[in-house]
């Protein structure tokens, strides 16, 4: 297990007011969709909602478990975007190939960022939602990957989206053995 410092921890007041401004946003969102716009109306219900809502949040979740980065943000949502139209007509063509080039298989991913943070669960559900990877699981410091062609470069795919993940959460990447360390 690596170890990394302690981002809940070390954060301070500011941090503190972030992470209530980042909740609260998220919940008044969240109540928003879930009003479906009828804001007007329902905020007399709504506002109690959010708060209950913030607070069973902290309840739940005391430590964010990282602070997001609102340009790792900004540069990830295109980067999502791209990727998924991208596998997206790679399966389609796959499929509709009467060759049907399909290789599936389980690939082992080794993490590179900490197995115990947000950042990892995050990257585990961006794997699920990319077309033709699944995350089948995740033991230890490693992720089993389910993908439609085994011989496509899935590791370089991977550590590429992690290191995406990495930055919008603010996480440190660990040395991969053999290949970013000194040679």
């Amino acid at each position: 297990m690596r170890d990394a410092p302690d981002k809940a921890g070390s954060g301070g007041r500011w941090d503190q007011l972030y992470g209530l401004l980042l909740r609260l946003v998220s919940m008044a969102l969240l109540w928003v969709v879930f009003v479906q716009g009828e804001v007007a109306e329902s905020w007399t219900v709504g506002l109690p909602t959010v708060l209950v809502a913030v607070v069973a949040s902290y309840r739940l979740t005391p430590r964010p478990g990282g602070r997001v980065s609102v340009w790792g943000v900004l540069r990830f949502v295109p980067y999502f975007f791209w990727k998924s139209l991208v596998g997206g007509i790679d399966v389609g063509l796959r499929a509709l190939r009467p060759s049907m080039p399909l290789r599936p298989g389980l690939v082992r991913y080794e993490l590179r960022m900490r197995p115990d943070v947000v950042a990892t669960i995050f990257f585990v559900g961006v794997i699920s939602l990319l077309p033709g990877t699944l995350a089948a699981s995740l033991e230890g410091d490693s992720i089993e990957v389910h993908v439609v062609d085994r011989t496509m470069a899935i590791d370089a795919q991977l550590a590429e989206l992690e290191a995406k993940v990495a930055r919008v959460f603010g996480e440190e990447l660990a040395p991969r053995a053999g290949r970013d360390g000194p040679s």
